[in-house]
């Protein structure tokens, strides 16, 4: 028996497909790539400053990898969190909050001009 139950809703809990975890992972990566470096640096030519390129892709993965990785590890030390269900769940919500501040930058760029 290595299936994990919902106990309230008598219902078993599947992890979400790790194709979906990582393509939102990938989305909002991507997302914060460009916003960051539009909002930073206000766009530059990603072929002519390799250390503007750099700077903007250690912001980005700052906020799409490692708070999920450093959340998983505090998750861990709950013997009831130590599953991919809570793993893969805690990822996705990281990729999701990280894009929703960005489209919420978006939405403040656009009224202030």
């Amino acid at each position: 028996m290595n299936k994990k139950f919902d106990v309230a809703l008598g219902v078993e809990k599947k992890p979400k497909p790790i194709v979906l975890v990582l393509g939102i992972q990938l989305l909002a990566f991507v997302v914060s790539f460009f916003l960051t470096s539009i909002r930073e640096y206000g766009g530059f030519g990603y072929f002519e400053h390799e250390l503007l390129v750099q700077d903007v892709i250690a912001q980005s993965i700052g906020a799409v990898f490692v708070f999920p990785l450093l959340h998983v590890a505090i998750a861990s030390f709950c013997k009831s969190k130590r599953n991919k269900v809570s793993r893969r769940n805690i990822f996705l919500g990281w990729a999701v909050a990280v894009f929703g501040l960005q489209m919420f930058g978006v939405a403040q760029l656009v009224v202030s001009q």
